[in-house]
């Protein structure tokens, strides 16, 4: 993978984060590594798709760090993150790398400002740990399921209002 404008190492922290309520929130990465900080907006099937991925490689290479991340002690409260972080970007691209070697996988992100601008180089990169990794896969199925309701005929969220379902002829349920 090619060089990042920020190399933050080995993460110290990497959490997955929601504000506002369901049907209308905004999801974020918060990232530290040594003195850096970074908080990273990101879609929510972007966020799903992240946590898909890792957790399909951590299934064929280290099947006990994901049992081992549902009993692993999670990060301090949001509130413990940097309140001016040394770098805040939407992401327009992720790519990730995985080293067997060092049981890692390294994340670059790309702000979808620079992207559009015609910069390639990754805006972030950051490794972490397989069982760091497995926790946040954790943290962002915790986030996904405590969004609104799917509707079990067509899979699309359901909010306050009646939910017209395009499976049942457009019946109100």
């Amino acid at each position: 993978m090619a060089d990042a404008q920020h190399e933050f190492g080995l993460a110290t922290r990497l959490d997955a984060d929601a504000l506002g309520e369901p049907g209308k929130r905004t999801f974020r990465l918060l990232v530290r590594s040594g003195s850096s900080s970074a908080l990273i907006w990101i879609e929510k099937q972007e966020l799903i798709a992240l946590a898909v991925a890792l957790e399909q490689v951590l299934e064929q290479v280290a099947p006990e760090q994901v049992a081992q991340a549902e009993m692993a002690p999670r990060s301090g409260p949001v509130q413990d993150f940097p309140l001016n972080p040394t770098l805040e970007f939407r992401v327009g691209q992720l790519q990730l790398g995985h080293d067997g070697s060092n049981e890692q996988f390294q994340l670059m992100a790309s702000d979808v400002e620079q992207l559009e601008k015609g910069q390639t180089t990754p805006t972030l990169s950051v490794r972490m740990h397989y069982g760091m990794a497995s926790a946040l896969c954790q943290q962002i199925a915790a986030l996904a399921a405590s969004g609104r309701p799917l509707c079990p005929l067509c899979g699309q969220p359901m909010g306050p209002e009646p939910h017209s379902c395009p499976l049942s002829n457009g019946h109100i349920h």
